[in-house]
C-alpha cells in the first residue's frame, strides 16, 4: 500500500524474495521494502494508490497487539516503531491492547484498551493466567472495532493472530501476523507442553494459522519453519537496526 518513496521510513523490513506486485494490497508494511518498478525501470505507484490520495477508509489500519503498552522492553519498543512509521505516512491507526502500559501520544493513532475485570497491574514475559485474562479482554474491543470501521488490513502481533483469524476473516479483512516467535517452540518451556500430543496439537494450529494468515512478517530465522509448514503464504523477516543474528526468535520479548 505504500509508494517507492515512503520505503525509507519502514526500511528495516528485509523481503525474503522480491514481492510480487500484489503483495502491496494487503499490508501496508508490505511495499515499504523494495521499491516497486516498472519493465522500462521507472518507478511504480504500489496498487490502490494514484496520483490522489485515497479515501480515508483505505488508510485505516487496525493493529492487535496483546502487549502491555507502552512498556520499555522488546515486543512494545517494536509496536512503537511501528506505529510511528505508519504514523509518519499518513496512516490512521487503531491499536487493540492491552488495558496496562504507559500512555503514549502518536499523532493518528488512537488506543483502544481491553477489558480488565481483576484490575491486574503488571504482566510478565510469557504465558501466564494473566496473559489469558487479558487476551480475553480484547475479544469484545477487537469486536466492536471490526463492527464500527472498515480497515485496510489487521496486523496482529504474536498471538493475537489468532484472535483476527477468526474474527477479522469474517469481515474479510487481510491478515498480517507479526510472527516474533513460534509458539510451539516457546511453550515447550512449559512442563504441560512438551509431551509429543501437545506439542502436536500446537504445530496444527500454527500451521492453521500461517495459512490462513495473509502476510507473515517473521523473526530472523523463522523462514524455513513457515515455509515447511505453510510453503505458500507470502512472508517477510523482520530487520532491527543493531540486530543481533545469533538470537533465538523471541528472545526479547
Amino acid at each position: 500500500m505504500l509508494s517507492e518513496q515512503d520505503s525509507g521510513t519502514v526500511g528495516f523490513l528485509v523481503d525474503s524474495s522480491p514481492p510480487s506486485a500484489g503483495d502491496a494490497s494487503v499490508n501496508p508494511l508490505i511495499a515499504a521494502a523494495t521499491p516497486a518498478t516498472e519493465p522500462g525501470g521507472g518507478a511504480r505507484t504500489a496498487p490502490g494508490l494514484g496520483s490522489d490520495p485515497p479515501a480515508a477508509p483505505s488508510r485505516r489500519v487496525l493493529v492487535l497487539s496483546p502487549q502491555p503498552f507502552y512498556e520499555d522492553r522488546g515486543t512494545p519498543i517494536a509496536l512503537r516503531q511501528l506505529l510511528e512509521a505508519l504514523s509518519s505516512l499518513a496512516y490512521e491507526v487503531d491499536v487493540v491492547v492491552y488495558p496496562v502500559g504507559a500512555p503514549l501520544d502518536i499523532p493518528g493513532v488512537r488506543f483502544h484498551r481491553g477489558r480488565n475485570p481483576l484490575g491486574i497491574r503488571h504482566v510478565r514475559v510469557g504465558l501466564s493466567l494473566r496473559k489469558l485474562v487479558l487476551n480475553a479482554g480484547l475479544v469484545p474491543v477487537l469486536r466492536q472495532r471490526l463492527r464500527e470501521a472498515d480497515y485496510l488490513c489487521i496486523h496482529a502481533l504474536e498471538e493475537g493472530a489468532f484472535l483476527a483469524a477468526l474474527l477479522g476473516s469474517r469481515r474479510k479483512v487481510p491478515i498480517v501476523y507479526d510472527m516474533a516467535s513460534s509458539l510451539p517452540e516457546q511453550l515447550r518451556a512449559h512442563r504441560g507442553f512438551r509431551n509429543r500430543v501437545a506439542q502436536a496439537v500446537l504445530v496444527g494450529c500454527e500451521r492453521w494459522l500461517l495459512r490462513r494468515a495473509d502476510f507473515v512478517v517473521s523473526s530472523a530465522g523463522l523462514l524455513d519453519r513457515i515455509r515447511r509448514l505453510a510453503p505458500d503464504t507470502r512472508t517477510r523477516e523482520w530487520r532491527f537496526s543493531g540486530f543481533d543474528r545469533d538470537a533465538a526468535p523471541g528472545e526479547a520479548e
